[in-house]
């Protein structure tokens, strides 16, 4: 975690301090510690939340659904080493959980982790992957603070960040490969930062009024980028991310197109639009190496509003569906 804060400054992050409950736990064999907390399950696979909890969740079972049922996991002062801060959610070398439906106000950490799922909860505390692959979080809300950021990635490989409204401090990923960052909206956040990653998509995102570096890569390289919209930010940040160590991708090609960049003047570069193609005559340049061909006149459409209610409900069940079906296997 500590490697994020080159990436979002060190802030300090102050709670109303809360009566001390015991953290709650769901443990590998299934059962709810302690008895008292209120979780409920009939079946040891589906674990329904019916009340708000003040303390930390530790999920210990692996192929289970957490369902927050519309309440609140607060979270306390962290009883992990290597998590300074409060601590909301807690999971390490778990797979295949889907968690859902929750408010979860502090950290959520994962922690070796694989085929784990978070849809449809509102995280103010931001999430953290460490060492995880294969896990998918979409259709969710998004905070959080520096330095963890509000979704961090750390030495972790072919996760999808997708359909997600961010705000506060961002997407960051470290020593990271193979993850796709796709139709997420960040407003009034930081942007997408990476360093030492390479070969991750980053796709059809709306990014405005970013209060730093839309994208910033730093010693990343093979990335691929386009149908994103970049509206009132800092432009783009390049370190050791071009020749001769490599390139990246700004564009899908023509007709496709790239980016739709607030910032790129028509006027000043002679650029007219290609054969009524919505795309520029004129190139984008950010560094060589990293050039924009095919800029787009206007901005990608976002996601339709009136879609994102069934999208949550069919995402989730057929989830549900995929997940139950490994677990039968």
């Amino acid at each position: 975690m500590l490697r994020f804060m080159f990436l979002f400054g060190l802030f300090s992050i102050f709670k109303v301090s809360m009566a001390d409950e015991p953290s709650v736990y769901i443990r590998a064999d299934g059962s709810i510690d302690p008895l008292t907390a209120p979780i409920s399950t009939l079946d040891n696979i589906t674990y329904t939340l019916t009340h708000d909890i003040n303390s930390s969740l530790y999920i210990e079972r692996d192929n289970i659904t957490f369902d927050g049922n519309g309440h609140t996991v607060i979270g306390q002062y962290s009883a992990v080493p290597r998590i300074s801060g409060y601590l909301g959610l807690y999971c390490e070398n778990i797979t295949n959980i889907i968690v859902t439906n929750a408010t979860i106000t502090s950290l959520v950490y994962m922690r070796y982790c694989s085929e784990t799922l978070f849809s449809r909860n509102n995280m103010t505390g931001g999430i953290h992957f460490d060492t995880c692959n294969n896990n998918e979080v979409s259709d969710n809300r998004i905070s959080g603070s520096a330095p963890v950021g509000s979704i961090s990635v750390d030495i972790s490989t072919h996760n999808n960040f997708s359909r997600n409204q961010v705000t506060g401090y961002g997407i960051g990923l470290h020593s990271s490969w193979y993850n796709n960052i796709s139709e997420n909206n960040l407003t009034n956040s930081l942007g997408i930062l990476l360093l030492y990653c390479n070969y991750n998509t980053i796709i059809g995102n709306n990014l405005t009024n970013i209060t730093s570096t839309f994208i910033g890569f730093s010693t990343s390289l093979n990335n691929i980028v386009y149908h994103n919209n970049f509206i009132n930010g800092g432009g783009v940040s390049l370190v050791d991310s071009g020749p001769p160590r490599g390139n990246n991708t700004w564009d899908n090609g023509y007709p496709s197109g790239g980016n739709y960049w607030a910032g790129y003047n028509a006027t000043a570069m002679n650029a007219t639009e290609i054969d009524s193609s919505g795309i520029w005559s004129k190139p984008y340049e950010m560094m060589p190496g990293n050039v924009d061909n095919y800029p787009l006149i206007k901005p990608i459409p976002e996601f339709p509003s009136f879609l994102i209610l069934p999208l949550f409900f069919t995402t989730t069940i057929l989830a549900v569906l995929l997940f139950k079906k490994r677990r039968v296997k």
